[in-house]
């Protein structure tokens, strides 16, 4: 999305796109595209183009020869060709993850079939991790993210933010607001989405004057960390619900099938402190180096009395309240009935409360007098459905793709022993033998490894390790919580690149964020993070699970 307002019919003049600069994201490509069709220097920007880096080549070439390498070799005395092979695979996807060699969902798409080619599983077990209740969490998810910013849902409650009264005109009081926002958008919608609304917010905080000559260091670094504000509270967001990211479900996914349950309301005990709790190390690291300007212009947004609410703005606000209910219902009529919970335990699965919640607005008529320009897809209102499938159809399929391939690779690496096995060369190797110790030392190496690769992918690959050594530990299953949670939070710990998270590269692309300040700040928060997080789960995880 380009960092402007858009004129009444939907076109843009020049002079705007180069003030205040104009970006596509990868993820958002297709959304966008019906925005700014036939812009092919956009397409080429957002991974479009055919050109492929040396990288991309090499990795592509060692992902290749490793599959080949494991197809003609034995396995060890220690692997079963079963687990053989699966390793084979486990390499081939993480090289593909970083090389990105080919787009990172497509990898994800590959794994499936490439497991039953190598005769790891069954087709229909590989193929099972595409569509379940965790990928059914992220197509609902997607839908309500999509109509709350067709509507535009997700910028009224960040406006309501940023133009509290306690706001006013103190620029501390506006980071910090607009961390709040962002933290708690991305709870609910995608961080992409979150940072999205917020960066234009930011940038119209210095005016186009004050843009053009930000030669006074003390401003440049104002706007530079006002941007990185926005960014690391996106991130951080996800970690407060079981929807925030995929990184989430796929922990809760495989704990559940060690027979360790996690709901919504068990998962938000944890995330929401981790959320907050990381977004104040965020806020104070920001700002002692970067610390705002008493002159910086607050004036973010026209002022006047706010828009009267949109039909289609109700609708879906009542989708939403009526999907989080259902996520939250089994947790508190657990406690009502106790173990006669069980049967809607059952039915009311996450997957199956979003789709019941979305629907309604795919069925119910926009009651708008008149067609009002929407940012993508058919004009809001004028008898089209809140949600249009035309609409509905760009939600995003990749990440299903993704975490359909690291729940296939997880699983196989748990039912074939793989786990069990590199979990026993870990727990030799390093002598732990304390479930704190390695959700400490786990937690550590996601925060770093998820610099470079997906948060999904590196989330899928670790989780099962860590829950066989977790076992190796102690026999109890509540004891892997800790580590496997760990994991997740941690892959939500992308401070450092601007290609380890979308935030962090949406806020990069404004121009006014220097890439070694934006590494040395991320280094210091992802140090920070290793221990609070590991303090948040030593707080936490007992009284809920009682480990």
């Amino acid at each position: 999305m380009a960092l402007h307002d858009e004129s009444t019919d939907g076109s843009t003049s020049e002079g705007e796109v180069k003030e205040e600069g104009c970006f596509c994201l990868r993820g958002l490509c297709k959304r966008r595209a019906r925005v700014h069709k036939g812009d092919e220097e956009a397409q080429d920007h957002c991974g479009g183009g055919d050109d492929m880096s040396s990288r991309q080549w090499i990795g592509l070439f060692l992902a290749l020869s490793t599959i080949v390498g494991f197809l003609i070799t034995e396995p060890s005395s220690s692997l079963t060709r079963r687990q053989h092979r699966t390793l084979g695979v486990l390499i081939f996807a993480a090289i593909m993850w970083i090389s990105e060699a080919i787009p990172i969902p497509l990898t994800g798409m590959i794994v499936g079939p490439l497991l039953f080619l190598l005769d790891v599983c069954r087709l229909g077990r590989s193929l099972s991790a595409y569509f379940s209740n965790v990928t059914l969490v992220l197509f609902g998810s997607s839908f309500i993210s999509i109509a709350m910013e067709r509507h535009g849902l997700d910028a009224r409650f960040a406006k309501a933010i940023t133009n509290c009264s306690w706001v006013e005109s103190k620029p501390t009081r506006m980071r910090m607001a607009m961390m709040l926002a962002g933290c708690v958008m991305s709870m609910w919608v995608t961080n992409t989405g979150s940072a999205y609304i917020l960066t234009p917010i930011v940038l119209r905080s210095f005016s186009a004057e004050r843009q053009r000559r930000l030669d006074d260091h003390e401003e440049q670094r104002t706007l530079m960390g006002s941007l990185l504000s926005v960014a690391y509270a996106c991130n951080t967001g996800g970690m407060g619900t079981l929807v925030g990211t995929g990184s989430n479900l796929v922990a809760v996914r495989f704990l559940r099938e060690m027979g360790v349950q996690i709901d919504f309301v068990r998962w938000m005990v944890v995330g929401v402190p981790a959320a907050l709790s990381v977004a104040s190390v965020c806020y104070l690291v920001l700002y002692m180096r970067f610390k705002p300007t008493k002159s910086m212009t607050t004036q973010i947004l026209s002022t006047g009395r706010p828009q009267p609410w949109t039909f289609g703005e109700k609708v879906v606000a009542a989708s939403f309240v009526f999907t989080a209910s259902l996520w939250v219902f089994p947790a508190f009529y657990a406690l009502a009935h106790g173990s006669h919970h069980e049967m809607v335990k059952r039915k009311l699965l996450a997957g199956v409360s979003v789709l019941i919640g979305t629907f309604p607005m795919f069925i119910i008529p926009d009651r708008g007098d008149s067609p009002r320009p929407a940012p993508f897809g058919p004009p809001v209102g004028g008898g089209h459905r809140v949600l249009p499938w035309s609409v509905a159809k760009s939600a995003d399929w990749g990440i299903v793709m993704l975490v359909g391939g690291g729940l296939a690779i997880g699983s196989q690496m748990q039912e074939t022993g793989l786990a069990d096995v590199i979990a026993e060369q870990f727990v030799s190797s390093t002598g732990i033998n304390d479930i704190w110790v390695l959700t400490f030392v786990t937690t550590m190496l996601t925060i770093f490894a998820t610099e470079i690769t997906s948060n999904t992918a590196t989330t899928s690959i670790m989780v099962p390790v860590v829950i066989a050594v977790s076992k190796s530990v102690s026999a109890d299953p509540n004891a892997a919580v800790a580590p496997a949670i760990g994991v997740a939070l941690g892959a939500s710990c992308a401070f450092m690149l601007p290609i380890a998270t979308p935030p962090n590269y949406i806020v990069k692309e404004t121009g006014h964020v220097d890439f070694c300040q934006m590494a040395s700040t991320g280094f210091i928060i992802n140090v920070i993070c290793s221990g609070l997080i590991w303090l948040i789960l030593r707080m936490t995880v007992p009284l809920v699970w009682g480990v």
